[in-house]
């Protein structure tokens, strides 16, 4: 079987476009793909190439929304692009490393947000695009997107009377168990008066020049 047959990519044909989101595809791809690299050329210094991803580049930008900015074709017309960040910095990737982007959406089918949760306090600069129930194990939780001026964040609400006396380092193991808080490596919890938020999945937001504030 070809290289290009393993690794399901086409020379010189591009499966995405400028301005296309993407992300990096799962570690165990990762780790599969430049297992196939090295067995097909075991003495090419794959890591000096500009398209390569080493598993500690991948583990960094896990889960980061890349912008492609180029698509090139490199050496027999492997397909790579450049790709953009929201804080601007550039990486070149080879395709197969790369699947689209797809918001997440919580599975909330069939249930109702907890009164607790609708009446939380407004805080000045942050604004609450979405606040939806979910269940973690048998504990009633809501899933939230906010977002400040310039950051969007993702957050895990709890009752907190559901999670009284328990240390922030057990409440951040319990939000793990959520699979999309375990996605990322930092959470930060904030102790309100009904309820403890668990936050995660900060990032940077693009603004409009002339953009009103909320």
């Amino acid at each position: 079987m070809s290289i290009e047959k393993k690794l399901e990519y086409e020379a010189y044909s591009f499966h995405y476009e400028e301005d296309r989101l993407l992300v990096i595809k799962s570690m165990d791809e990762v780790n599969r793909i430049n297992k196939i690299l090295k067995e097909e050329s075991p003495d090419s210094d794959y890591e000096s190439y500009e398209w390569y991803l080493t598993a500690e580049d991948a583990e960094k930008l896990k889960y980061k929304k890349l912008k492609v900015t180029m698509q090139i074709a490199w050496h027999g017309g492997l397909p790579f692009y450049k790709l953009q960040m929201s804080n601007g910095n550039i990486y070149s990737i080879a395709e197969f490393y790369l699947q689209k982007y797809v918001k997440f959406k919580p599975d909330s089918e069939g249930l109702v947000l907890n009164d607790i949760f609708k009446n939380i306090p407004e805080e000045e600069g942050i604004h609450v695009s979405s606040r939806v129930p979910i269940k973690l194990g048998d504990l009633d939780v809501a899933f939230e997107v906010s977002q400040t001026w310039a950051t969007g964040i993702e957050s895990l609400i709890f009752p907190a009377l559901d999670v009284e006396g328990m240390a922030d380092d057990e409440i951040i193991t319990l939000a793990r168990t959520y699979p999309r808080a375990d996605m990322f490596l930092g959470i930060t919890i904030h102790r309100k008066k009904d309820v403890v938020y668990a936050s995660f999945g900060y990032y940077n937001i693009t603004r409009v020049p002339g953009s009103k504030r909320f």
